[in-house]
Parts: C-alpha cells; sequence; structure tokens
C-alpha cells in the first residue's frame, strides 16, 4: 500500500515563484495528493514581505479552484520568517494561529501542529497542548507536532491528557536509521527532508537557487555523504527501472519503511513534480503485481 505524499511548501515565495508553486499544485492533486503542508514562517527566507506567502498560495488556489477535500497541515509558533526568533506558544497566540488557518483554509485543514519547541519546562509544554486539544476537539482537526526538541516531556505530557493520536513530524532521510519519535502506535509518522535536505549525487547537480546553495555550508554535500556509500547508490539507481534519480531513491527508502504514515515531497519544479508522481504511479503497479503474486 502506498504511503501518504504530502506536498511541501516551504521554498514557495523564495526559489519556487508563484505560478511555479501553482503549478506543482495543480498536478499534486490531478494525480491524487490531499495533504499539504505549510507553516506561518514560510518561506523563511528573512524578507518580511514574504512572510506567510506559501499559506496564501494555498489560501488564492482554494479559493479559485473552488476544492473543498485538500487537508492541509498548517506549523506555527515562529512569530516571524527569519531564524532565531524564539517562538510564541502562549494560549492568545494559540487562538490567533487557529483563525489565520481557518480564514485561509476553512474546513480545509487537517492539522495544526506545534513548530520547533525547544523548551524544557513541561509545564507549559502541557498549557500548550491542552489549548491546542480544546481547539481541536471544537473544530475538528487533528494536533500534530514538528520539529520538537523534549520528546521525552512532550510524551509525558500527551500521555497525561490523553492526547495520544497525533501527527508527529521528523526529519529523516535515506542516510539515517533512527526514528526520536513517540511510542504511541496511534501516532501517525510523517518524514521531511527525506533527501537530505536536497542533496544531489554528484556536487556539479546543484543549482544556484537550490536549497542546498541556498542554506547550507559549502561543506555540506561531503559531510552528509560521509554517511552512505553513494557508490552503492549510484549503482542500484542505474540498474533500477523503478527510481531514476536520488529523490526518487529517497521516496522509495521511505515507501519500504513501516514506521512511517507518510512523507513529504518538496519539487522545484512542475517537471519535477511530474516525475515524482510517474515514480508514485510505477511504484504502485510494483505492489499490485507483488499482491496477485502473493
Amino acid at each position: 500500500m502506498l504511503k501518504e505524499m504530502c506536498l511541501g511548501t516551504a521554498m514557495w515565495g523564495w526559489s519556487v515563484d508563484e505560478a511555479e508553486a501553482l503549478k506543482i499544485l495543480d498536478i499534486f492533486y490531478s494525480a491524487g495528493g490531499r495533504y499539504i503542508d505549510t507553516a506561518f514562517n514560510y518561506p523563511i527566507n528573512t524578507d518580511p514581505r514574504k512572510l506567510s506567502f506559501s499559506s496564501k498560495l494555498i489560501s488564492c488556489w482554494l479559493r479559485t479552484r473552488k476544492v473543498a477535500d485538500l487537508k492541509v497541515i498548517f506549523k506555527f509558533g515562529s512569530v516571524d520568517n527569519s531564524l532565531g526568533t524564539p517562538p510564541n506558544l502562549t494560549e492568545s497566540y494559540i487562538e490567533s494561529m487557529y483563525e489565520f488557518a481557518n480564514n485561509r483554509f476553512g474546513g480545509n485543514i487537517y492539522s495544526m501542529m506545534i513548530h520547533w519547541d525547544d523548551r524544557k519546562n513541561r509545564s507549559e509544554i502541557s498549557s500548550t497542548l491542552d489549548k491546542l486539544k480544546n481547539i481541536s476537539s471544537q473544530f475538528s482537526f487533528r494536533v500534530g507536532l514538528s520539529g520538537i526538541k523534549e520528546i521525552s516531556l512532550y510524551q509525558t505530557a500527551l500521555v497525561d491528557l490523553k492526547l495520544i493520536d497525533i501527527d508527529h513530524q521528523v526529519k529523516h532521510s535515506f542516510l539515517m536509521d533512527d526514528v526520536d519519535s513517540f511510542s504511541f502506535s496511534s501516532c501517525r509518522l510523517w518524514a521531511y527532508g527525506i533527501s537530505g535536505s536536497g542533496l544531489k549525487l554528484d556536487e556539479t547537480e546543484y543549482r544556484r537557487d537550490s536549497y542546498v546553495k541556498l542554506v547550507r555550508p559549502a561543506s555540506f554535500h561531503s559531510e552528509q555523504f560521509r554517511r552512505v556509500n553513494v557508490d552503492l547508490v549510484r549503482e542500484f539507481i542505474e540498474n533500477s527501472n523503478l527510481v531514476d534519480n536520488l529523490y526518487e531513491y529517497s521516496m522509495l527508502v521511505k515507501e519500504k519503511d513501516e514506521r512511517f504514515f507518510g512523507y513529504i515531497v518538496a519539487p522545484s519544479s512542475s517537471n519535477q513534480m511530474k516525475k515524482i508522481c510517474e515514480f508514485r504511479s510505477r511504484w504502485n503497479n510494483c505492489l499490485s503485481v507483488n499482491s496477485e503474486n502473493s
């Protein structure tokens, strides 16, 4: 069975312009994709004029297309789109973030996620979760978490609140084996950063506006590939009739990982979105054949 695929929008309004972003969303939706991920602070390009631009594009698309079945994951906590500003996770801010999300997405809200919380105060964490639980119960969306640092404190608070049917995003690429998440079987686990933040097999393949070039240090490529034998990965791709590149290889790794409910893809172009959908079709056919033969 195919994993759920979620469309990431962190680069919309940054390296992915408005027209291309809307094309990507059209292709994704036409291929059956429904989950889409955004955050109040996307894109994180430090330009205040672009604050929440990705959510604005999604909102415009929903109204133009008159779509009512998109499943929007909205992450909140950051108050601007710079890096380093402490998050706001007070009860009043959570209420304002729900109003913001509801105005933009309406009934398409699937989950509201606490984003990038590194607090160590258990009572503050419990207060935030309790408030979000109450709002989610009232308006029928799922509670979610993304980029949580103190997993053990959150786990204790979630158990105390009897809030274990949640969605949890963790950064997990083809370079990693471990998953630092909750032990609840009811937790829907999502992977983001599946390709190691947009890694390519060869350093010459990066565009000037790729995530690696925009955000990561010059040594990022070589440091990341110390974790895996790049020649074996390249050989697998060259001999495979399923995957054509490292990104699709990264997707295949997640498709085979039973721990995950789904994963986030973040294509930089409509052409890449088409390729992603074609891979999913090939993989689905492979699963069907295996099911018939078993």
